[in-house]
């Protein structure tokens, strides 16, 4: 668990940097690795067979909304569905802080973004992903 925490914070660092220094496009193979990496946590987490069709089904819904709704971009989102995963394996509880603070940031990073300084341009979302892991992290005490 703690081994998925410092991999996922890496990566979303990694993310993060590509995302500014590219202009907003990053490698999509950084996902598809820790998705990967997220799913093997389910050899050390024992869930149900229903537990995790569920989580599942719930990320495919979130995922099939934020695509029609054109709220992030296609790499966030992948990115937030092994964030999602992954809390979801790990501990329901640090899956609730973790939309907790990403509802919070997001709406923050929105209305300093679209009213303080009137900006409509797309602009980098990274570093909020990464901030709200690695508050979940801390909080849930996944680094220790």
């Amino acid at each position: 668990m703690m081994f998925w925490a410092f991999t996922a914070t890496f990566y979303l660092l990694l993310l993060t940097i590509k995302d500014f220094r590219n202009g907003m496009l990053v490698d999509d193979r950084y996902n598809w690795f820790m998705m990967g990496f997220t799913f093997a946590l389910l050899g050390f987490f024992k869930r149900s067979f229903w537990f995790i069709a569920a989580a599942i089904v719930v990320v495919v819904i979130f995922n099939i909304l934020m695509r029609h709704y054109k709220v992030f971009g296609t790499a966030d989102i992948n990115s937030l569905t092994w964030i999602m995963y992954g809390f979801a394996i790990v501990d329901l509880v640090a899956l609730a802080w973790f939309f907790g603070f990403f509802a919070i940031i997001t709406l923050l990073y929105h209305v300093l973004k679209f009213y303080l300084f009137k900006n409509r341009e797309p602009q980098p979302f990274y570093y909020v992903l990464l901030l709200c892991f690695f508050l979940t992290s801390i909080l849930n005490g996944l680094y220790i």
